[in-house]
């Protein structure tokens, strides 16, 4: 995100004597675009806090002031209350009083929620940020004295602040107002290619057998017949519907049948020895579509490339090609299913190269619910059985990456799970934050006995907060009910489009009745932010679409009081 603004000097160096000048930027945050005055301060360069003025880019209207706090860990917290500034259109009062502090929050420079840890924290139960550690301007008339024993209680002593030297920095801002557009991205879309466009971008060697192959090809699948199929791959259609939804931008997961593929690109099974060459070549057509079809609105799309991981090797070179084409959504890896023994599970250690490519490029890995199912066979219950056993299929990725150590070992994997509810993953990491704390302590379940081997040094969530995101897409109650747990910072809001389960052409109606008495802040993380941040997605250039077809703050706010005259799924399972 750009800077919307400096903290500029004079401070005095060292020795107290000579000033200099110093600079730190100010930049949007809680995944809010830069005009709408929440600020952060970052790369602020030490100096007396007291001695900073604060300027602010844009034009401020009246009443929306913003008050920083600015503290690091090495200052003492004598000096905290001091450091307190309030910013108006530029203009600095440094002896702001706290007339309206009841009405604004505080978010600390890396993003958490107040409380939430931080990676590394010693103590990640506790607050770690001097300024939230004291309450700086909490209550008017604190003495300074009641401040530090404060910060000290709450930290144990001392003035680094769990042992970690490092900067910190905390912004308090005033809240959206009711006019204020929500920027919204969908962490859940799914596009794809024609046969035609799909030739266009296959290996020529490959081209005879894929016209072969097309000649036999039927396709069995509603939404990709007719009209409704061009919404995969028109702009003017496609961008079109998500507007007239609110929607500004997508994460965009595959959809169509590339060549060579048996069936829907997420379903279909992985490839057996025979049929690995011409898959690889179908879903590498598919990727370098994908690229183009990204490349034509790049500020809006984040294309998934996907891999397959029959060979490590040739999933890595289709990884890095990814990265090298700015497909920013990052691969999509399948679950295995549990009656295919000639692919590796997803714990299996050959995998190792590829966890550590993706860490070290910083390419998301993504994994998309309805993988994994094993193959029921033509029976009449099949169809049933699949839409009641996919949440545990869909899951088996997280519990096979956490419990095999991959998360232990690459601390900087980014792992999304897209698509497969959100309401069972407290209550699961719950369940293993006791059993990985009874293997600590006891080595046993039970008549089990684990050996070293078995014995991971952090909780569950303490992994989960580290490592994974969530795309919930088109939620229910029984994810809305539980966003704080999921985290506010991890939760990424989807529309699915254009399936038939997502939320559209209801979107706004759908967020009406879920979401309108969230605060608006911690909406735009789960409905942007947080996509932003882990995408690379820029809400500065995003909001100018936002300000034209976002739904505003007042609008979410109104609780849906009725149903429209034909609702879709997803209006009807949150009504239920």
């Amino acid at each position: 995100m750009g800077a919307v603004g400096v903290l500029r000097g004079p401070v005095r160096d060292e020795s107290g004597l000579e000033p200099r000048e110093e600079l730190g930027e100010l930049r949007p945050v809680a995944g809010r675009p830069a005009g709408q005055r929440s600020v952060e301060v970052v790369d602020h360069r030490p100096g007396d806090p007291r001695e900073q003025a604060v300027a602010l880019a844009g034009d401020g209207e009246p009443g929306d002031a913003t008050v920083v706090g600015i503290g690091v860990a090495d200052y003492e917290p004598e000096g905290l209350e001091r450091s307190q500034l309030a910013a108006h259109r530029g203009e600095v009062d440094p002896d702001a009083t706290g007339e309206r502090r009841h009405r604004d929050r505080s978010v600390p420079v890396d993003g958490t929620e107040r409380g939430q840890p931080r990676a590394g924290d010693r103590d990640p139960g506790r607050p770690h940020h001097p300024l939230l550690l004291a309450r700086a301007g909490g209550g008017r008339g604190d003495e300074l004295g009641e401040l530090e024993d404060r910060a000290q209680r709450w930290v144990g002593g001392g003035h680094r602040f769990g042992g970690l030297p490092r900067r910190l920095y905390v912004c308090k801002y005033m809240g959206m107002r009711t006019d204020e557009h929500y920027t919204i991205i969908s962490a859940d879309c799914h596009a794809g290619g024609s046969h035609e466009m799909y030739r266009e971008y296959l290996e020529e060697k490959y081209v005879a057998d894929f016209d072969a192959w097309r000649e036999k090809y039927k396709n069995p699948f509603r939404d990709l017949q007719d009209g409704g199929r061009i919404r995969n791959w028109d702009d003017d259609r496609r961008i079109g519907d998500l507007e007239a939804d609110g929607i500004v931008a997508e994460v965009v997961f595959p959809n169509t049948v590339p060549p060579f593929f048996p069936s829907f690109i997420l379903f279909a099974r992985p490839p057996t020895a025979d049929e690995y060459e011409h898959r690889l070549a179908g879903i590498r057509a598919h990727n370098r579509w994908m690229a183009d079809f990204c490349a034509r609105h790049p500020e809006r799309r984040a294309g998934i490339g996907q891999i397959f991981l029959n060979d490590v090797d040739d999933a890595i070179d289709d990884v890095k090609w990814i990265k090298e084409h700015d497909l920013r959504g990052g691969v999509l890896i399948s679950s295995i299913p549990p009656d295919v023994d000639y692919v590796k599970p997803l714990y299996d250690p050959v995998y190792e190269p590829l966890w550590q490519v993706c860490e070290d490029l910083e390419v998301p890995v993504n994994s998309h619910g309805g993988t994994g199912l094993p193959n029921y066979g033509k029976y009449p219950a099949a169809a049933l059985l699949f839409i009641t056993e996919v949440q545990f299929y869909s899951q088996r990725p997280f519990v096979q990456l956490l419990f095999s150590g991959v998360f232990d070992r690459h601390p900087d994997l980014k792992f999304v799970m897209t698509e497969m509810g959100g309401a069972w993953m407290p209550p699961m990491l719950k369940q293993f934050d006791s059993l990985l704390e009874q293997i600590r302590t006891t080595g046993r379940t039970g008549e089990m006995r684990y050996s070293e081997e078995h014995i991971l040094p952090k909780s569950a969530t303490d992994y989960y907060r580290q490592n994974c995101w969530m795309g919930i897409s088109q939620p229910g109650r029984g994810e809305a009910a539980v966003v704080d747990e999921i985290g506010v910072d991890r939760f990424m809001w989807g529309s699915d489009y254009p399936h038939d389960e997502g939320t559209g052409p209801y979107t706004r109606e759908h967020l009406r009745q879920l979401f309108h008495d969230t605060d608006p802040d911690q909406l735009q993380r789960m409905l942007a932010g947080n996509a932003a941040e882990l995408y690379g997605f820029d809400l500065d250039v995003l909001a100018p679409y936002a300000e034209k077809v976002g739904p505003t703050v007042g609008e979410i706010a109104v609780p849906l009081d009725r149903l429209p005259d034909k609702p879709n799924e997803a209006l009807l399972r949150a009504a239920s």
